[in-house]
């Protein structure tokens, strides 16, 4: 980060993830934190061209945003006892990092993980649920070796943590490795929370 994105919106992971993970049983919610927060690059609803800083300031509104979508998912019939996962995905597994480590939630998913550089997250590491964290062997975005980096500080925490590496997944999680990435999502989610009848 700051890199170029060459990819629309349609075809990213978390514009059809929300809906199957709803078509499995869970019950979803897409928190479009980056709404709050324009971004001062070039385009106003992506941070990939904005200064490190700009990231780092807005975080704290993303942190609210999500959380003001947990309460809103908590006010929902049925969803108030149950328990929540949280599922980031590249600059949002980030953020979901920081909301998790408030010891609130069941599980985390964390998908082609990205940190700024230089980043310590041993403290996060310490509060986070059990942790699945998957990365594409041909993501050109982020390198895997950010989420190996994760995943070691994470089991040093004595957190239960899962790095999973998807043979020529790449960033978006297109095509076939999409859907292994995806049945790996659904088999852990499955382990912490009860899909809805």
């Amino acid at each position: 980060m700051p890199v170029d994105f060459p990819y629309t919106l349609d075809e990213m992971m978390p514009n059809f993830l929300y809906r199957d993970l709803a078509q499995e049983g869970f019950v979803s919610l897409g928190v479009l934190y980056f709404s709050q927060t324009p971004s001062p690059g070039r385009n106003p609803e992506s941070f990939l061209d904005a200064p490190l800083s700009a990231v780092k300031e807005a975080k704290p509104t993303w942190v609210e945003s999500i959380e003001d979508g947990v309460r809103f998912l908590r006010a929902l019939v049925g969803v108030a006892s149950e328990p929540i996962a949280l599922v980031g995905w590249s600059l949002g597994a980030w953020v979901a990092l920081h909301c998790a480590a408030s010891g609130k939630y069941a599980a985390l998913v964390l998908i082609s993980p990205w940190l700024p550089p230089g980043e310590e997250i041993h403290d996060l590491a310490k509060g986070l649920p059990p942790t699945l964290v998957l990365h594409g062997t041909a993501d050109d975005i982020v390198p895997t070796s950010v989420s190996h980096h994760i995943g070691s500080v994470l089991e040093e925490a004595g957190t239960l943590v899962e790095v999973k590496e998807v043979v020529d997944g790449t960033h978006l999680w297109t095509g076939e490795e999409g859907d292994q990435a995806f049945a790996s999502i659904v088999e852990f989610l499955k382990l912490y929370l009860s899909p809805a009848a």
